[in-house]
């Protein structure tokens, strides 16, 4: 297995002038993140951690986005674990969630950018489940997914709706808390 540190280190590593963080640097986030949540303990029996990518079917920008991050984080299947768990790494319209969450059973959530309509019903399920919902679109950040990976000033940063995480049931370590710019729901 590949430690976190080079992995890591790749993604803070800025893309000059990226307007978004590259789904490549996402997905080791993505992963790395979800370590830090206290409260997603894996249980005895659990044969992956599987990372469930959401997309809306009509729009063509959010479709690609769903490929781009399968991509990444399937190119890390053999190279990371996640306490301890292979990754599984799924991909459906959001739109069939609900009625396909006990098939898929994610341990996570990522939205693609192009997916606004999806948010509220995202959530919804999200906190039903006890899912953390991760995005790398600013747009959906600001429509209240959970973790945000997105480039502030060319770098990129992380980003934490507090409310969000906690109806989602998430504890994240202050270790994370520290380096991510965590925002309050006024």
């Amino acid at each position: 297995m590949v430690g976190w540190a080079p992995l890591l280190f790749a993604w803070l590593v800025p893309d000059a002038g990226a307007s978004e963080v590259r789904p490549e640097h996402q997905a080791l986030l993505l992963l790395k993140v979800a370590s830090y949540d206290r409260n997603r303990a894996r249980t005895e029996g659990e044969p992956s951690f599987r990372v469930l990518v959401v997309h809306d079917g009509r729009q063509p920008n959010s479709r690609l986005a769903s490929v781009d991050m399968v991509a990444a984080l399937e190119a890390l299947v053999e190279k990371v674990q996640v306490d301890g768990a292979p990754l599984e790494v799924r991909s459906m319209d959001g739109r069939e969630l609900a009625r396909r969450f006990a098939e898929v059973q994610p341990d996570v959530v990522y939205v693609t950018p192009g997916s606004e309509v999806l948010v509220p019903g995202v959530l919804e399920v999200a906190a039903e489940h006890h899912l953390t919902t991760f995005t790398g679109s600013e747009a959906l950040f600001d429509l209240g997914i959970g973790v945000g990976m997105l480039a502030s000033g060319g770098k990129p940063r992380l980003f934490v709706n507090l409310e969000t995480v906690r109806a989602e049931g998430a504890d994240f370590a202050s270790d994370f808390l520290r380096v991510a710019e965590v925002r309050r729901q006024e």
